[in-house]
């Protein structure tokens, strides 16, 4: 789950909700991010983090969208806001994934002073 564009290392990482809502408490950081974790099945929470190549530095005050499509039902698009967890910063936020079928991470990034937007795809399949 990691791809390079643009001069960035771009690593994707999904973990489902109810992972989340297991390991934490009601008010700790991580159930509140994104406005909460979302209620029902088929909820996960998709993480991407970016590290300048060269530097490997983490890189901030990126603009990171993503879109989570299947072929059957389509897909969203969502802004996927900065999120800080155990002194490593990314970006992440929520999606329904229902079923077993593949689905196509799409991830867009502008990086800061930057006009210029990079795009990776990611396969994900959930089991």
């Amino acid at each position: 789950n990691r791809k390079v564009v643009g001069g960035m290392e771009v690593y994707l990482g999904v973990l489902p909700a109810e992972t989340i809502r297991a390991r934490h408490s009601a008010g700790d950081p991580e159930t509140l991010m994104h406005g909460g974790i979302p209620s029902g099945e088929g909820y996960y929470h998709v993480n991407i983090s970016l590290i300048d190549r060269k530097t490997k530095a983490e890189i901030t005050g990126a603009r990171v969208e993503a879109r989570v499509a299947e072929p059957v039902r389509g897909g969203e698009s969502k802004v996927l806001e900065p999120i800080a967890f155990n002194n490593a910063r990314s970006y992440g936020n929520y999606f329904r994934m229902l079923g077993t079928q593949p689905y196509t991470i799409t991830v867009r990034i502008s990086r800061p002073g930057s006009s210029r937007v990079y795009e990776v795809k990611f396969n994900y399949r959930r089991y």
